[in-house]
């Protein structure tokens, strides 16, 4: 039987199911709010360099990208740059380890009872003795995961630590390559995309599930399929509404209690790669400046400095204009270059600020595990009366949260569910 089946989202996720259930041999529609597909995978072009305004790396063996990538002939680079921390114009390359981690991981491991991130530190790591090595913690928690360590669960941030997959990939012509060659498979298969279809409401108390696109007619479904920012199904989360949802599922109580990060990410482009003179080899380059991490685009021999500033301080600064983060990334790049502020500006050919907190379809960068959400086991997420599923980054257990690789997952099991519940 061919069921007419709809999908929330036409990002990675909702390409990946969407690819999967239209060569099944049925009928999918995707409903995307934006002109463009791929959700929160953006490249632009920038004075004719690709630059990404939300996904950049492939963290470890990420094996689903990969094997996408592989099959689109889309070619990717190791990044296999060294790692620097600034030190009043001063360059210390970074140690594999920082001293301590490896007890603070096992501690993580062995816990018990989930504790917030903030609390197990206190608890299992207090005193003077234990200061840098908390700084460090706190530091890559809401750096990298974007988490509020006073709700983050210690257990999902260990299965993540714990995974220690090395090395990181770039996609050289841009990431969304991928999308472009994802949404030409689905399009060649049949599927549709509708664009600037922003899903308000959908009513599964009738035989037939309604999604309902301001201005136009409820557009009927058999299925139904959610690959959309947790921030969109949790209304409090963003400064927009949400889906609503008749009867609302259960489900919304968890996505309610997941937490969703916020990142300023800041593109600058320069007339030349002027840091090459001191580390001509960098990758990342930390320092304790406003914003503390940078990375150049190493191995390519690109001048673009990119900027990053994550977790609850992305969130309180969320609202100020673009002019306050480049006269922020100014300083910083001051400090750590030993340039005056006056020689950056001569040199600084373009920037970009992308603040995920105010982009309207996402209302932040990607997701985080709670210890309340963390209870909640996601293959209860998935499904709600075999007539509508939910997808997405968020959405997802493994050693990859957050990433690309962790939204084509879970995109790719909520389609599988489908089918086997048909």
């Amino acid at each position: 039987m061919k069921y007419n089946i709809g999908i929330a989202g036409a990002g990675v996720a909702g390409l990946a199911a969407g690819i999967l259930l239209q060569q099944a041999g049925h009928q999918v529609t995707m409903l995307e709010a934006r002109s463009v597909a791929g959700g929160r995978i953006q490249s632009l072009v920038m004075n004719g360099f690709h630059v990404e305004a939300g996904p950049e790396f492939i963290h470890g063996n990420a094996k689903e990208t990969i094997r996408l990538l592989k099959k689109y002939n889309i070619p990717f680079v190791p990044c296999d740059g060294k790692m620097y921390t600034a030190f009043n114009g001063h360059f210390q390359e970074e140690e594999e380890m920082i001293t301590g981690w490896q007890d603070l991981l096992e501690q993580m491991q062995n816990l018990k009872m989930d504790l917030p991130f903030g609390e197990f530190l206190n608890k299992y790591f207090p005193g003077a003795e234990h200061k840098d090595l908390r700084h460090s913690a706190v530091g890559f928690a809401e750096g990298f995961d974007l988490v509020d360590i006073k709700t983050a669960s210690t257990k999902a941030l260990a299965i993540e630590w714990l995974a220690g997959e090395s090395g990181q990939y770039r996609i050289s012509v841009g990431y969304y390559s991928l999308i472009q060659s994802m949404e030409k498979e689905f399009i060649s298969a049949g599927g549709k995309i509708l664009f600037h279809h922003a899903v308000e409401s959908v009513d599964c108390s009738l035989k037939d599930i309604r999604v309902y696109v301001k201005g136009l007619q409820p557009f009927v479904m058999d299925k139904f399929l959610i690959c959309l920012p947790v921030g969109m199904l949790n209304p409090s989360a963003t400064t927009f509404e949400g889906i609503t949802f008749n009867p609302p599922p259960e489900q919304l109580n968890t996505f309610a209690q997941i937490g969703f990060g916020s990142v300023i990410k800041l593109v600058t482009i320069w007339k030349s790669s002027f840091w090459k003179t001191q580390i001509p080899d960098a990758h990342f380059i930390f320092s304790n400046g406003f914003i503390p991490t940078w990375w150049t685009q190493f191995p390519l021999d690109l001048p673009i400095l990119t900027g990053w500033l994550g977790g609850p301080g992305a969130e309180i600064l969320s609202h100020e204009p673009d002019e306050f983060f480049l006269e922020q990334a100014l300083e910083t790049l001051s400090a750590v270059f030993s340039k005056t502020v006056s020689e950056l500006k001569n040199i600084l050919f373009d920037f970009k600020v992308f603040n995920w907190r105010k982009e309207m379809w996402s209302g932040g960068a990607y997701s985080y595990a709670t210890v309340k959400s963390f209870q909640s086991k996601v293959s209860s997420l998935k499904s709600w009366q075999s007539r509508m599923y939910f997808a997405g980054e968020a959405i997802y257990e493994g050693a990859h949260p957050g990433t690309v690789e962790s939204a084509l997952v879970s995109g790719l099991e909520a389609a599988n569910l489908l089918l086997a519940e048909i």
